[in-house]
């Protein structure tokens, strides 16, 4: 890390030493003795200590455990609040949802969509799952709403449905008895997976 701060003409070295601190690191280790997720964090402090108006990432929090994950979505959220950019590449579905505002789908090396986080977590779609306490109110269900979900067995039911639809089925299940009912939200994955989930192209 002193070479590279050395490299980036840096003589105010307390900023890194803060990172240090952040991410439990001993600066005397080894680096051949430390695991791939030491390593990680070693990689991560060297990429913010100089503090730049732009960070490019490639999967950074790979090989980190959940805590030090969560100590690194923490520290993208501080250098976004102080007006730097941030690019992301990450398989990290939860880390991407918490970190960026803006996300594209890269399929062969092609950019074929973008979305705001925003955008997806208020979506027109909507799942809702349900459990009815009568056998026979789930036969209603099926009628309203015949491509939905069902579990005959527990009469348990997921529906995909529009926000228009929403008050048909609020009239449906009016004439229902439910154990419970609560809504599903979609996620990143789901959303990538309506990309990636087909044969390639």
């Amino acid at each position: 890390m002193k070479v590279i701060a050395k490299m980036r003409r840096m003589e105010d070295f307390s900023y890194a030493k803060e990172l240090l601190e952040f991410f439990e690191i001993n600066p005397d280790a080894g680096l051949k003795r430390m695991s791939k997720g030491m390593k990680q964090k070693i990689g991560i402090v060297s990429a913010f200590m100089h503090k730049p108006d732009v960070f490019l990432l490639d999967e950074p929090s790979s090989g980190l455990d959940p805590i030090m994950q969560n100590k690194f979505i923490e520290l993208v959220e501080k250098v976004k609040e102080e007006g730097k950019t941030v690019l992301l590449s990450s398989h990290i579905f939860d880390e991407a949802e918490k970190t960026c505002d803006r996300i594209g789908m890269i399929r062969n090396g092609k950019l074929i969509n973008e979305v705001t986080i925003d955008e997806l977590r208020h979506s027109c779609s909507k799942t809702y799952k349900f459990e009815l306490k009568n056998a026979h109110d789930l036969e209603k269900i099926k009628s309203a709403f015949p491509t939905s979900k069902y579990n005959d067995k527990n009469n348990q039911v997921t529906v995909f449905i529009s926000d228009d639809e929403i008050n048909w089925l609020i009239n449906v299940l009016y004439e229902c008895e439910l154990r419970y009912f609560k809504e599903e939200n979609h996620t990143l994955e789901e959303y990538f997976m309506q990309f990636y989930g087909g044969d390639d192209k």
